[in-house]
């Protein structure tokens, strides 16, 4: 019995499937400065923001940064906080505070 060889084929090629490529890192960019530290998220830049959202519960609390395109970027803070806000002009030689909030305590602490 003869065996049969295969004849190669010239024309067709085969595919080879691609790998999913890696997601980029979510790096922080962090600064310091005579004591204090600076930590920015620069993945960020550009995203237009819908909402800001304050959440706390007893267990949890975080703030939301909300974007158009659906994402957002939850800033988780541990327990016993005091949240000062204040909206800021940066627009001249000093920042000016333009206006402020009443402070926001997470939901564990007693205030009277």
């Amino acid at each position: 019995m003869k065996s049969k060889k295969r004849k190669k084929q010239t024309g067709a090629k085969r595919r080879k499937s691609k790998a999913p490529e890696p997601k980029a890192a979510f790096n922080m960019v962090e600064r310091r400065f005579n004591g204090r530290r600076f930590v920015e998220f620069p993945q960020m830049k550009g995203k237009t923001v819908e909402k800001i959202e304050l959440f706390t519960t007893q267990e949890y609390h975080s703030i939301d940064l909300h974007f158009a395109d659906k994402t957002y970027v939850a800033l988780v803070i541990e327990p016993c906080f005091a949240l000062r806000a204040a909206y800021y002009d940066a627009t001249g030689e000093s920042d000016t505070i333009s206006d402020e909030w009443l402070p926001v305590h997470n939901a564990t602490m007693n205030h009277s």
